[in-house]
């Protein structure tokens, strides 16, 4: 997923609120620049569907990871952290991601908006453990990314304006396959 179409799913996400109430799937820590945070994985109700923000979507030629850890234990745009990981066909634990992104987004969407998009060293994402049963899952992992300054959704990746972000993931998710 490119950087356009990773704001377009955020976006997506946004218009969705307000949302009532949301469970629990689990949560992602981190510290970026050293300074400790705590995202939430949660899943709600949105016009008679139900929404997941950690899920894994598997077809004949690609594998994805969509994590979209929230601030709080419920919807917010404020504070969100989101990991889009791909792999080439069938995913395989010890497999190599072909694709990665990582953004955090302190304001929401209106920005500063921090990408590992054009960064100075490629983000790293390693699976310790995972499981995938029919529609349900659960995944472990362990990310380090070099995260660089957008001042707006489309502006240029400030290189020089970067934060160290590493963390480990420990979540329920929801599992597609096609």
């Amino acid at each position: 997923m490119n950087g356009r179409r990773h704001l377009a799913v955020i976006t997506a996400l946004a218009a969705a609120c307000p949302v009532n109430a949301a469970d629990t799937l689990g949560q992602m820590t981190g510290f970026l620049d050293q300074e400790r945070h705590t995202w939430h994985f949660i899943a709600f109700d949105q016009r008679q569907r139900h929404v997941s923000s950690a899920s894994f979507r598997q077809t004949p030629y690609k594998a994805e990871l969509i994590l979209h850890g929230h601030a709080e234990p419920h919807f917010a745009s404020r504070g969100g952290l989101s990991i889009e990981v791909r792999y080439k066909g069938t995913f395989d634990m010890g497999a190599t991601p072909v694709g990665l992104d990582i953004l955090y987004l302190p304001e929401g969407l209106r920005g500063p908006i921090w990408t590992s998009s054009n960064a100075d060293a490629a983000p790293t994402f390693e699976i310790t453990d995972f499981t995938v049963w029919g529609e349900v899952g659960h995944v472990e992992a362990v990310f380090f990314a070099r995260l660089c300054l957008r001042r707006t959704i489309y502006a240029p990746t400030d290189r020089n304006t970067c934060k160290t972000l590493n963390g480990q993931i420990a979540t329920a998710l929801v599992a597609e396959g096609s």
